[in-house]
């Protein structure tokens, strides 16, 4: 017999930059849903069950009765998909143009690092580990891996039952696989390069609901750019592995053109020496005023990627707010006298 309620018991935000699957996977877990069927009647009562079974971080066309069961808001379970990336270059964020966009660019199977696992108070896998350009993990500079180290076996992203970290096939836990160094540092470079930018293209910004004049500025920027660097648009178009066609439309904005996917939106940077996250700043005249090594971590998910500036406090201190959890908070808040006493 299923049982329905109006909200799962345990209902944890997802972590920063944890994939859809991986989420659903931990409330199904915390809930004790041993199916996919299970979990697909709860939280998208309104679609095919297969459709379900197919998840792979692409938004569902709906997230109301998710929000309803997990009781997190859409603006935070979007995050968790490949919502954001898709808008800020125009694209529809319907699951099957997102997957036309970033063919040849994600991958079907899990990539992870052992020892990300190893460190995690809460298991969960990041969204960031899809993407193929990723070859290692920056922060511990080895290389992912895509299969179990125990029976070589690829891990599905989302497969009953719901043991996160753990090989389904031999049930073996992969924080226990070796990790393998990367020795080339051009590598590691390239690899950390390429993942600063999916993290930013990931985190949503105001600009988005005008990304189809954005992308526009954007191709108008590397088109700038490449005349610069005397580069002709057939040259590119050799470089990139495209047609013609393929690069006078993105440099016309043309977002609504099935040849320009994201890889060559990032091998068409690579070709100027650029990292998209520069040409965005660039083409919308917003660099980087606050680096996010100058911004503090939010004091709720650790993290800084989301985090903006919001005006100041009446003594002068700076505020800041956490686009991912909502927070604002005062980093370091100055020291004022009331009445004689000293007050923050």
């Amino acid at each position: 017999m299923t049982y329905y309620f109006d909200v799962f018991p345990l209902h944890p935000r997802p972590e920063y930059l944890e994939s859809l699957t991986s989420y659903l996977m931990r409330l199904a877990e915390l809930n004790g849903i041993s199916s996919i069927d299970g979990l697909s009647v709860l939280c998208f009562p309104h679609q095919d069950r297969r459709v379900t079974r197919d998840l792979a971080d692409y938004p569902p066309v709906s997230f109301d009765d998710l929000v309803r069961v997990g009781v997190c808001s859409e603006d935070i379970l979007r995050t968790t998909t490949f919502l954001h990336l898709a808008a800020k270059f125009g694209r529809s964020t319907l699951p099957q143009p997102i997957s036309r966009f970033l063919s040849g660019c994600v991958s079907h199977y899990l990539r992870y690092c052992p020892v990300c696992f190893a460190e995690q108070g809460v298991r969960y896998y990041l969204l960031t580990w899809r993407f193929v350009m990723v070859t290692c993990c920056s922060k511990h500079k080895c290389r992912l891996l895509e299969a179990c180290c125990h029976c070589g076996e690829l891990i599905p992203l989302f497969i009953s039952p719901f043991t996160l970290g753990n090989c389904p096939r031999c049930r073996s836990d992969l924080k226990l696989c070796a990790a393998v160094s990367e020795s080339d540092e051009a590598e590691i470079e390239a690899s950390t390069h390429v993942c600063n930018d999916i993290v930013f293209l990931l985190t949503p910004q105001l600009w988005e609901a005008d990304s189809a004049s954005v992308i526009k500025r954007i191709g108008r920027r590397l088109s700038h750019l490449r005349r610069t660097k005397r580069l002709s648009a057939v040259e590119v178009a050799r470089q990139i592995g495209v047609t013609l066609t393929v690069v006078e439309g993105i440099e016309r904005g043309d977002f609504q053109g099935r040849g320009a996917t994201l890889r060559y939106y990032f091998k068409y940077a690579r070709c100027l020496c650029l990292d998209l996250k520069e040409v965005f700043s660039d083409a919308l005249g917003v660099p980087d005023h606050v680096p996010a090594t100058f911004l503090p971590l939010c004091p709720t998910c650790q993290q800084n990627n989301f985090v903006a500036l919001y005006g100041h406090n009446r003594n002068g201190s700076q505020r800041y707010k956490c686009r991912y959890c909502q927070r604002s908070f005062t980093a370091s808040p100055k020291i004022r006298k009331v009445n004689g006493s000293l007050r923050k």
